[in-house]
This record gives C-alpha cells, sequence and structure tokens, in this order.
C-alpha cells in the first residue's frame, strides 16, 4: 500500500467503519511507515476535538425574523457599486495617460537625416555647371546638430 492510498481512506479507519481485508492492508503499512503513524494520530486528535464541540443550536421557522425585515422594508439605498465604478474608471483613464505620457517619453519620432558632405558638394557643383551663381556657406547649429545652409542669392554683385 502507498501512503496515498492510506491518506484516503485514514478517517474510516480511525473510526473502524473499514472491511477486514482493507484495515489489515492498512495496519500492515503502519507498521513500516511513519508519516502516516503521524497522520493518523492527526486524525484523530481532529475526531475527539470535534467530538468535544457543542451541537449547533437549528432553528426550525425562519419566517418571524424574514416578516419582520419585509415589513421594515430595506435600509437606505447605497450607492457603493456607481462609486466603486467611478473609481476604477478613473484609476483607468489615469493609468492611460501616464501610459501614452511613458510611450510618447520612451518612442522618438524618426528624425530626418542630415545631408552628408559629398551630396552637399555635388548639389553645388550640378547648380554651378547650369548658371554661376554665388553662394554663402555657414554652418548652423540647431537643436546640438550641425547642419550646412547654403545661400543662394542672384548672380550679379
Amino acid at each position: 500500500m502507498r501512503c496515498w492510498d492510506f491518506e484516503i481512506d485514514v478517517a474510516d479507519y480511525v473510526r473502524k467503519r473499514l472491511p477486514e481485508d482493507r484495515r489489515a492492508a492498512m495496519n500492515a503499512h503502519l507498521e513500516h511507515c511513519p508519516r502516516c503513524r503521524r497522520v493518523v494520530a492527526l486524525e484523530e486528535t481532529l475526531q475527539t476535538g470535534a467530538a468535544r464541540l457543542a451541537a449547533p443550536q437549528l432553528r426550525r421557522d425562519l419566517w418571524p425574523e424574514l416578516a419582520t425585515r419585509i415589513q421594515t422594508g430595506p435600509g437606505p439605498a447605497r450607492h457603493r457599486s456607481s462609486w466603486l465604478l467611478l473609481r476604477w474608471a478613473t484609476a483607468g483613464v489615469v493609468t492611460a495617460v501616464m501610459g501614452a505620457m511613458a510611450f510618447r517619453l520612451a518612442v522618438k519620432p524618426d528624425q530626418q537625416a542630415m545631408a552628408r558632405p559629398e551630396d552637399e558638394v555635388r548639389v553645388v557643383r550640378m547648380m554651378t555647371t547650369v548658371e554661376p551663381i554665388q553662394y554663402v556657406d555657414a554652418d548652423v547649429l540647431t537643436r546640438q546638430e550641425a547642419q550646412r545652409i547654403l545661400l543662394i542669392g542672384a548672380s550679379e554683385p
């Protein structure tokens, strides 16, 4: 017999409500299993403690108490459910706003790539082959990124 099988029938074993063959198998298991002996001792303690408890007093007729409650009517109406719903809705809105703010801070929008210097040189050369122009080359610092601005004016001085 395994301990699992023993524990299934331990309550009936303590109350001596098992057939003789099953009881003999459980006695044989108890001879070599200290764990199951502790289970039997615990079950005996539980059953003797339960026997000492006073029996509950049962009332046969609940109608007088129910009739009194019906005649007096319900107590003041409670709006707990609407208050609870409002609290949950407020918590949901606050959570959504905080989530949107965190998302906005965490995900940066795609930035446009700046023109490479070799691209600028190529554009200037293309423009000067079409028409000679005067230009001023200036480096401007915007948002901590250096950008080159080509100022194009009239070809006459």
